[in-house]
Formats: structure tokens, sequence, C-alpha cells
């Protein structure tokens, strides 16, 4: 699991760096960012490998106060080794 502000856009070079290896919890562009008023995506949780994992719920969390981000959440299950 890797959670957090990565400041990178969904189609920056960046992402789609960590596109190759993980795979992320929500993938709909939900911004996060800046929490009053959210108009960009920079905040996610990225997991691997990605078939011992299902996500059960992600959403962001209209939260305004907290942080100057909106905080997320995605709730997983750990599924059986093949």
């Amino acid at each position: 699991m890797l959670a957090g502000d990565l400041n990178a856009l969904p189609e920056s070079e960046t992402m789609q760096v960590f596109y190759r290896d993980w795979k992320e919890s929500f993938s709909e562009n939900a911004p996060t960012y800046p929490a009053k008023e959210p108009n960009v995506k920079i905040d996610y949780i990225l997991f691997k490998p990605a078939n011992r994992w299902r996500v059960l719920e992600s959403k962001v969390i209209e939260e305004k106060t907290a942080s100057d981000h909106r905080p997320i959440l995605s709730v997983f299950e750990l599924l059986k080794p093949n």
C-alpha cells in the first residue's frame, strides 16, 4: 500500500510511472485539492499486487477544515493466494 499526497495529476508522467506497477484504489478523477473547493486530484491510495486485493469501497471524504486536502478512504479485502 502507498497512500498520500503525490502532488501529481493522474495523467502526469509521475503517475504513469506508478501505474506500471501499482493499481489505484479508485480511478475516477475525484478532486482532492484544495479542500474548500477541490478541483484537482493529487492524493492517491495505490496497492500491489493487484491480484491479492479487492477494493470494497473508495471515496473522497467531504472534510474542509482538517487539512488543505480532502481525505480519501479505501477499504480493501486481502484475498487468499492462488
